[in-house]
């Protein structure tokens, strides 16, 4: 008794929604024939069905009115150009400010400038004692430094792993000659020997 119940009470529940689809209005309904037809009432009904077999059958997709959504997209705000973000972008780089510019006719004929030279040679004087007039200078070259020792590391200290333009400077102090290495932002130490 119970399997019946199960099977019978969707199948009366299906019937009962199939039997209201479709259908025309009912006879016993009066209508006027003065009042507006009730397609005009209601828009989106479909028309009432008349005599005309044209009329009755299935409407055209084109002649229903179907409702169209605008979607308008929003635009986020931005952060002010003219402030810097405080942390870095998620997922993007990480922007580095410009290097300061250096000069680079020096770095062009590969002779180290004078101001760089002068300090040096301040710098070796201050060491030896010796008159810097009496200095000779036996190399003087623009170099490309495979880091930032300078072609000169020391032990126990790390060094940035990036290409650093500088100079390579030998001066001569009697019979020693004394190396010194520098950068192109005025950095410079001495290589060998350490007096």
């Amino acid at each position: 008794m119970r399997s019946l119940v199960i099977t019978f009470v969707p199948l009366a529940l299906l019937a009962l929604l199939l039997s209201g689809c479709g259908q025309p209005q009912s006879a016993a309904e009066p209508t006027n024939p003065t009042s507006p037809p009730a397609a005009q009432e209601n828009p989106t009904a479909p028309p009432a069905p008349t005599g005309d077999p044209a009329a009755t059958a299935a409407p055209s997709p084109t002649a229903q009115t179907v409702p169209t959504v605008v979607l308008t997209p929003t635009v986020e705000p931005t952060a002010d150009p003219t402030t810097a973000p405080t942390s870095p972008p998620l997922g993007g780089a990480v922007t580095v400010p410009p290097m300061v510019p250096t000069d680079t006719t020096a770095a062009a004929t590969g002779e180290v400038p004078a101001d760089l030279m002068a300090k040096i040679k301040a710098d070796l004087a201050s060491r030896t004692g010796a008159d810097p007039a009496t200095m000779v200078e036996t190399m003087g070259a623009f170099m490309t430094w495979n880091d930032g020792s300078l072609g000169c590391p020391e032990p126990d200290m790390n060094y940035l792993q990036v290409l650093t333009d500088g100079y390579h400077v030998k001066l001569k102090v009697g019979e020693t000659e004394y190396d010194y290495r520098a950068n192109d932002r005025g950095f410079f130490k001495l290589c060998t020997p350490k007096p």
